[in-house]
């Protein structure tokens, strides 16, 4: 006899037992983790800890900064995008299980407190059982609620949509976090590794003259303008004490140009670290105390058709600058100006204007007494640079005139307008004039005159070269087409200008020179390969030596001379007397019966006139700028043939993908940096990490109240249980036989809801209720009518 293969129908009366047996249950009020289950009670807090470690990680990405060695790391060798990128994946899928676990328990709450549609209840005690899509509990559950009602309070309805909606809509969004996240990454300045430099050229070696092929006479201040002005680092304090009237100071002012012959590595630095060459630049300008003033014109006569009111070949200048006084005749002191008592001067100028050096051939005759009468000092005077200390001055920097005079002739009484801007360091000075055209009329011409005394020093010096910004070479520019047209120098005036109250050197697009540690002055040390200072007008034996070239490179560049007439030895040269002419079609007159000048290049003029009528100026600022700009022109030219050589570390900015502030500096230090607010392309607020951060914190509130709610209103459901899910969908099988009409073999999808509708059950709300022990679905009390909607 065959076995019977059909399956066995279990009967009621067999399991009873089980369902009676006290042993198998547990006390009522269930604890939270009983509720949730051991998988899920970890997966919460876990998750919601590694929420904030991410946040906690992306921060440190965005407010880093190159001072930290592993951020510096993570973004110069090019990691960032993957730093950002896999985190994020990380934190989407713990914010998806997050998510799924919340549905779970708002499912919950929808079939204990609120109550569900007959037709959508066996999906919703399904979606406790495991993580619901998104599509489903819109669908079968949160739709169905807000549209046909749910006969409860509606506060509760809303509250249950706002949280599903506000944790699916935080969680959806944030699967796209790390392209949120991304939309913050630019490419910027961060400074890479500390590189070691060897063999940098700073300098010409000293021992005990300098190394150096004489340069041609006056080439620096003849020389065309540069495409870009060569930016330079500099340090510099502002004047101390209160400054006399009529005196114009500019204060402490080193600068160093770096020895980087190519302009990318200029612009590119962050820090240097060595020996470089400083350039003291202090210039001290004030209202000149001058007598036996003359001019002396080269007159065009009246058979040439000039006019000799107006016409003239060139106007020369001779006179005694005696010691300044104060507007209480009292002598002006101020520190490190050094002053002869008085020095007898012949320069050239026109109604432009014109610099003038005065004499100084203290340098090159040291054997001349500084005293030497009855023309005055052989010693014009000058700043005393900070690389000499008080008993080593030796009579270094160099003084100038600043000169303009009127072509225009006046009578005696009449007015007329100085041809300079007048300052609080300008004098005006009428002179008469003499000249055999003029007849017995008695006529003045108008002279503008301005002292100003430089250091004019350099000297190699160990220092520190750093900026926390990178920056821009910039140039001049023609304010028109024509040839004879002024140029325009209003981007670089930031660069030239400390401004007052003093701005630092990164706000002005310029690096800064960190104070060395035993300071800038020393001794003179005569040993070959010294750092300087080098005596001046001391040890010259002029013989058989250019005493020109016991000077540093620079300050020979910068010195106005002259070959000395009348002498076999063709090295010897005069420093003074010569004026560098700024007037268009101005003929230079060499050597003539009031001194020297030449027709200087236009550019050196214009822009001695931009600084000087900038906001904020002054006499002693614009001939500082000039002075700088030729220094400039002149350390470049010679770089390549510098012969003194050391060893350096330097910090280049390399442009790299980032998150952070600009230039490697932390976001939160960026607009505390000099500066660094003009010129950052980073916007303040990273407004994709606090898209994402905002996200996830509403995430992490939201899943905290739907847990809250779950823990104190939810008594019967428990996630992650799916035969408790089956078993409260089976509690409907005593009442209705719909499982039945669902597995026959001819069923469809639509076979419940017609089967429901005849019975007119398809609106029934029903809800999990205790009955007899067990935990059932049941028919909520005062059944919502079909039309009875929330919207």
């Amino acid at each position: 006899m065959e076995d019977d293969v059909r399956p066995k129908h279990f009967d009621r009366s067999e399991v009873s037992t089980v369902t009676t047996s006290s042993a198998l249950w547990r006390p009522r009020n269930p604890s939270f983790i009983e509720k949730v289950g051991n998988f899920t009670f970890f997966i919460l807090p876990v998750g919601m800890v590694f929420n904030l470690l991410c946040l906690a990680w992306f921060a440190f990405l965005w407010w880093g900064s190159s001072e930290i060695q592993f951020w510096q790391r993570i973004v110069i060798d090019g990691w960032l995008i993957r730093a950002i990128s896999l985190p994020a994946s990380a934190l989407r899928l713990a914010i998806s299980l997050q998510a799924g676990i919340c549905l779970s328990m708002l499912a919950a709450l929808a079939l204990e407190k609120l109550s569900v549609p007959f037709s959508e209840v066996a999906s919703v005690s399904m979606m406790r059982a495991g993580t619901p899509s998104l599509t489903s509990f819109y669908w079968d559950c949160l739709f169905p609620l807000v549209r046909n009602g749910t006969g409860v309070s509606k506060y509760q309805t809303y509250l249950l949509v706002v949280l599903a909606i506000g944790i699916t809509s935080t969680s959806s969004i944030l699967g796209f976090n790390s392209t949120i996240l991304l939309s913050d990454v630019t490419i910027q300045p961060v400074p890479a590794y500390n590189a070691t430099l060897t063999q940098v050229a700073i300098d010409f070696s000293y021992g005990p003259a300098f190394k150096y092929s004489i340069p041609q006479i006056n080439n620096v201040w003849n020389s065309n303008r540069p495409g870009t002005f060569p930016v330079f680092a500099e340090h510099s304090e502002p004047p101390s004490g209160q400054l006399p009237q009529n005196v114009t100071d500019t204060g402490v002012s080193l600068r160093a140009f770096l020895p980087f012959a190519n302009p990318t590595e200029r612009q590119k630095i962050r820090n240097f670290t060595g020996k470089a060459m400083i350039f003291d630049s202090r210039v001290i300008c004030l209202k000149p105390n001058i007598v036996n003033l003359d001019v002396s014109l080269g007159q065009a006569p009246p058979s040439s058709g000039g006019n000799p009111i107006t016409t003239r070949e060139y106007s020369g200048l001779k006179g005694t600058l005696l010691s300044p006084i104060s507007s209480r005749n009292q002598t002006i002191h101020i520190d490190k100006l050094d002053l002869p008592a008085k020095v007898a001067f012949y320069c050239d100028s026109n109604d432009g204007f014109s610099i003038c050096q005065l004499p100084n051939t203290f340098i090159t005759e040291p054997r001349a007494s500084r005293a030497d009468p009855p023309t005055g000092s052989s010693y014009s005077g000058g700043v005393a640079s900070e690389f000499r200390g008080p008993n080593t001055y030796a009579y270094s920097g160099a003084a100038y005139l600043m000169l303009s005079i009127t072509s225009q002739l006046v009578r005696d009484g009449e007015s007329i307008s100085p041809p300079l801007p007048p300052g609080p360091d300008w004098g005006q000075y009428a002179v008469r004039e003499k000249n055999a055209y003029l007849g017995g009329a008695t006529y003045y011409r108008l002279v503008s005159a301005s002292a100003c005394y430089a250091a004019l020093d350099a000297a190699d010096r160990y220092v520190d070269i750093f900026s926390n910004r990178n920056r821009t070479e910039l140039s001049s520019f023609r304010n028109s087409k024509f040839a004879n047209s002024t140029y325009n120098f209003t981007d670089l005036l930031p660069q030239f200008m400390p401004g007052q109250p003093l701005r630092s050197a990164q706000d002005r697009g310029i690096l800064e020179i960190r104070l060395p540690v035993g300071g800038w002055s020393a001794g003179f040390n005569p040993d070959s390969g010294s750092d300087g200072p080098w005596e001046i007008g001391g040890s010259h034996s002029i013989s058989y030596i250019n005493p020109m070239q016991e000077l540093p490179y620079l300050v020979n560049a910068l010195n106005m001379q002259v070959p000395k007439q009348g002498l076999a030895d063709t090295f010897k040269v005069l420093v003074g007397n010569f004026s560098a002419v700024f007037e268009p079609g101005y003929d230079a007159v060499g050597a003539n019966a009031v001194g020297f000048s030449f027709a200087a290049q236009p550019w050196i003029g214009d822009l001695f006139m931009d600084v000087l009528q900038a906001d904020g100026s002054n006499t002693a600022v614009a001939l500082q700028s000039v002075l700088t700009a030729l220094a400039g022109i002149a350390y470049y030219d010679k770089l390549p043939e510098f012969d003194k050589v050391t060893n350096a570390t330097a910090i280049f900015f390399n442009n790299v993908a980032t998150v952070g502030g600009a230039f490697g500096l932390p976001r939160a230090k960026r607009n505390a940096a000099a500066g660094l607010s003009d010129f950052s392309s980073v916007p303040t607020l990273p407004f994709g990490f606090l898209t994402v951060a905002a996200l996830v914190l509403i995430q992490m509130a939201l899943t905290l109240i739907i847990c809250i709610k779950f823990k104190r209103e939810c008594k019967y459901s428990r996630l992650s249980d799916p035969w408790q899910a089956v078993a409260h969908v089976i509690s409907l099988m005593e009442s209705y036989d719909y499982a039945t009409a669902s597995s026959h073999i001819d069923s469809d999808r639509e076979t419940v809801s017609n089967v429901m509708k005849p019975n007119s059950t398809e609106n029934d709300r029903m809800t999990l209720d205790e009955i007899g022990g067990l935990v059932k679905l049941t028919r909520r009390r005062g059944r919502t009518k079909p039309n009875s909607r929330l919207i």
